[in-house]
């Protein structure tokens, strides 16, 4: 691996091969930041397109986390009234 990217550091190839390989992730987010700017993306764009989508993925847990609470609730209550009973 040393070797290739050193032949690539040499041959001035390496930032070619990182704008077309890095400038976006599999899954998604935004890729190395001088990758994206190789390739003329604007770097502040991406990065708010990312922080939106992060955003947007948050009122899931909130709601997991709300529900959950809500039955751990009910749960110590019922305990409560069950203990109450004897």
């Amino acid at each position: 691996m040393d070797s290739w990217a050193a032949s690539k550091a040499q041959s001035n190839t390496l930032h070619e091969y990182q704008s077309i390989n890095n400038s976006s992730s599999i899954d998604g987010l935004p890729g190395l930041r001088t990758a994206r700017r190789d390739t003329g993306q604007t770097l502040w764009v991406g990065d708010a397109k990312a922080r939106v989508s992060r955003i947007l993925a948050e009122p899931e847990a909130v709601a997991t986390g709300f529900v959950l609470a809500v039955a751990l609730y009910l749960f110590v209550a019922g305990l409560k009234v069950l203990l109450s009973l004897q």
